[in-house]
C-alpha cells in the first residue's frame, strides 16, 4: 500500500506550496489533494521493467474505479534501469476537483492495470 507525506514549502513568489510525496504507488487509488489544484511538476522513479509504467491523474478527490474511472492525465515511462524521469508545467495545470493517483502497467486509458513489478515513487509539486 502507498504511504503519502505531504509539506508545504515556501514558492518563489511567497506563495506557499505544496510537495507530496508517495511511496510505492500502485493500481490503489492515492488521493493528492481534495481540492482544486494547480500541478506543476512530476517526479517519477523506479526500477527496470521490461513493460512501461503508467501514470495515472483524475480530476478527482473522491471515488476513482481503475479501470471504469476516466484518468484526465496518463504519463508513461518504460525503466530501463533504476530511473529519474521529470514533467514539468511551466504554467501549471489546473485540477479543478482535486488529485486522485494510480499506477500500473499495461491498460491505458480506462483499460485494466496490473501493479507495476517494480516501486513506483511520485513526487508533486503543487500550489
Amino acid at each position: 500500500m502507498a504511504t503519502v507525506f505531504s509539506d508545504t514549502i515556501a514558492g518563489q513568489t511567497g506563495a506557499a506550496t505544496s510537495l507530496h510525496k508517495i511511496v510505492d504507488l500502485e493500481t490503489t487509488p492515492v488521493i493528492v489533494s481534495s481540492e482544486s489544484t494547480t500541478l506543476y511538476s512530476i517526479r517519477m522513479t523506479g526500477n527496470s521493467s521490461s513493460t512501461k509504467t503508467q501514470l495515472y491523474l483524475y480530476n478527482e478527490s473522491g471515488t476513482v474505479t481503475v479501470g471504469t474511472t476516466t484518468p484526465w492525465m496518463v504519463l508513461s515511462l518504460q525503466f530501463a534501469s533504476s530511473g529519474i524521469k521529470t514533467w514539468t508545467f511551466p504554467g501549471g495545470i489546473t485540477f479543478e476537483n482535486g488529485i486522485t493517483a494510480t499506477a500500473g502497467e499495461g491498460g491505458g486509458g480506462t483499460g485494466a492495470q496490473s501493479t507495476p513489478t517494480s516501486a513506483v515513487n511520485i513526487y508533486f509539486l503543487t500550489a
